[in-house]
């Protein structure tokens, strides 16, 4: 099995995708909306994939499946 990519979210705003990146912002893997990829939630690594919601104003949101966490999700731990 290949061994999983490890880095935290972070959303590129030049290119409106959300990208797995290492400790000195450096791109390792980018996420479409398809990819089923795994975030650290509450001390488990759990499999998610990126959604867009709306909020109580009725403003669009990244929201992550399975999970409660959504809005900026720039520095969640992921990896693929």
């Amino acid at each position: 099995m290949e061994e999983k990519k490890e880095g935290i979210l972070m959303f590129d705003i030049g290119t409106g995708k959300f990208w797995i990146v290492d400790e000195d912002n450096e791109p390792i893997t980018v996420l479409e909306f398809s990819d089923k990829f795994e975030v650290l939630f509450e001390e488990k690594w759990i499999e998610t994939k990126l959604l867009i919601d709306s909020d109580d104003n009725g403003d669009l949101v990244f929201k992550l499946e399975g999970t409660n966490l959504y809005g900026v999700l720039n520095g969640v731990p992921a990896r693929k």
